[in-house]
């Protein structure tokens, strides 16, 4: 499945943070998180991460990874937030949301 409201047109960081996500999140109400499965029949997070940046041809292993782990998670939530409040209210939430192309265009 691709996501593209959380695609960030290739930032290796970023994008492997958004991968990795249910690696780092418990099972909760409709999302299936990776967090709490024992025994896997995929490759470990650090073996997922390591092929990627063999890929890359990028140093590994990737210092501060956690940073982008927590910034990606961060993303998804705020995207959550918004799509409920869209959902409770029928329309956008944030002011911004509907101006974000200026009428002159």
């Amino acid at each position: 499945m691709l996501d593209w409201e959380l695609s960030t047109i290739g930032h290796h960081l970023s994008d492997l943070a958004n991968l990795l996500n249910p690696f780092y999140l418990p099972t909760i109400g409709h999302f299936t998180g990776l967090r709490d499965v024992i025994d896997l029949p995929i490759p470990a997070v650090d073996e997922l991460i390591h092929y990627y940046y063999l890929q890359l041809n990028r140093p590994y292993p990737v210092p501060r990874f956690e940073f982008a782990i927590v910034f990606s998670l961060f993303r998804v939530s705020e995207r959550e937030h918004n799509r409920e409040c869209s959902l409770d209210k029928g329309r956008a939430c944030h002011a911004t949301t509907t101006n974000l192309v200026p009428d002159t265009i």
